[in-house]
């Protein structure tokens, strides 16, 4: 039944109890010191191990859910992946303190940005409502990316370290903030991010037209709470956005991950 608002993705048992418990922790942390605050404006937040902690669950998770289906095309990232899940497991358990050489990364992503290229007509809702989660993968790239409403996740595996990356790092603890002092300079996340919010945003907005319908009888029901709310927001910026790349050139260049 297409039009009832339900779960579409497969369950996956991935933990026993008591590992459960080890990821619940630092999530109540990551959601209580960090998302839900981030959300209500905050740009400066102070952590220590827990969000170390969390990124590398992240990473697991999504390494652990892949198909596989990019290493196919990448076998020479098959070793490399391989031994980057162990390390992740390991860490988790607690069998080791450190997780080098990989770097983990956490950057703020509030839409509304701008650029002289053509943007992703729903970049900014994928930036700021969107939640996503894959293996990333290129002839000198692997990755593992986490994408939560508003932030995202992005684990470097090959290679471990590639620089570019400024104000972005999660280490043991210290302070991150979500300003202009986060900085990527790395064109194929560039290339991927635009690729991703594009794929995304089309599956999302290829809805049926009773599931339109009902979506305009909710807002219709309280159109104050939809102008008010930041999904409105973002539409508002999409919207601009789709606007200003009809004065644009398109780009030539193809997404290969």
């Amino acid at each position: 039944m297409p039009n009832r608002r339900m779960q579409d993705f497969p369950t996956i048992e991935l933990l026993c109890r008591e590992c459960e418990q080890r990821f619940s922790s630092a999530e109540k942390k990551f959601a209580e010191l960090v998302f839900v605050p981030f959300l209500n404006g905050r740009s400066r937040f102070t952590y220590d191990h827990w969000l170390l902690y969390f990124a590398v669950s992240m990473a697991w998770r999504c390494l652990e859910t892949s198909t596989g289906e990019g290493l196919k095309d990448h076998p020479q990232h098959v070793d490399p992946i391989s031994r980057a899940r162990a390390a992740f497991a390991s860490f988790l358990l607690g069998n080791r303190g450190e997780i080098r050489p990989y770097r983990f990364n956490l950057l703020f992503a509030p839409g509304g940005g701008s650029s002289e290229a053509r943007l992703p007509e729903g970049l900014n809702w994928y930036l700021v409502r969107g939640a996503d989660m894959t293996a990333v993968y290129s002839k000198s790239l692997a990755a593992a990316y986490v994408k939560l409403p508003g932030m995202l996740f992005w684990t470097s595996i090959v290679p471990p370290d590639p620089g570019g990356w400024k104000g972005t790092r999660i280490a043991k603890h210290g302070t991150i903030r979500s300003n202009k002092n986060q900085i990527v300079k790395d064109a194929d996340v560039g290339t991927f991010l635009m690729g991703r919010a594009d794929t995304i945003y089309k599956k999302i907005s290829d809805l049926s037209p009773e599931q339109k319908r009902r979506i305009e009888d909710t807002t219709s029901r309280d159109s104050r709470r939809a102008v008010e709310s930041q999904s409105f927001e973002t539409f508002l910026q999409d919207e601009r956005l789709r606007r200003d790349n009809r004065f644009k050139p398109r780009s030539d260049r193809t997404n290969n991950y």
